[in-house]
C-alpha cells in the first residue's frame, strides 16, 4: 500500500538522523581521531578492556565513554587480528616491533 511505504520511508529516515546524531556526539565524546594514527576516516569505537562490543548499543557507549578509544577502521581491524594470535604469535609480534622500534 503507498500510505504504509510512504510511512516506512518515513521511519527508516527518522532512524538514520538518530543514529548520525548518537554518532556524532560518540565522535565529540570519545575522539574523532584514531589513537594510533590520528586519522579522521571511517573511525570505530574499540573497547579497551577486551569486552567484545560487536553487538553494543549507542546507549552502552554514551554510558561507558571511557571504555573506548577512537580508531580508524584499518587500526581497529590491526587490533583485533592482533587480539585472535595465539600467545606465541603475539611474543613474536612484540619481538619484531621492538627490534624495528
Amino acid at each position: 500500500h503507498k500510505r504504509y511505504e510512504n510511512k516506512k520511508e518515513s521511519i527508516i529516515l527518522t532512524v538514520k538522523e538518530y543514529q548520525r546524531k548518537i554518532r556524532q556526539q560518540l565522535l565529540n565524546i570519545i575522539g574523532d581521531k584514531c589513537f594510533i594514527c590520528n586519522s579522521t576516516s571511517r573511525i570505530c569505537f574499540h573497547e579497551i578492556h577486551g569486552i567484545p562490543h560487536k553487538n553494543c548499543k549507542p546507549n552502552f557507549y554514551l554510558s561507558h565513554p571511557q571504555d573506548f578509544i577512537p580508531l580508524c577502521y584499518y587500526h581497529h581491524k590491526l587490533i583485533h587480528a592482533l587480539n585472535d594470535l595465539s600467545p606465541e604469535s603475539r611474543e613474536k609480534v612484540n619481538k619484531l616491533l621492538d627490534s624495528i622500534i
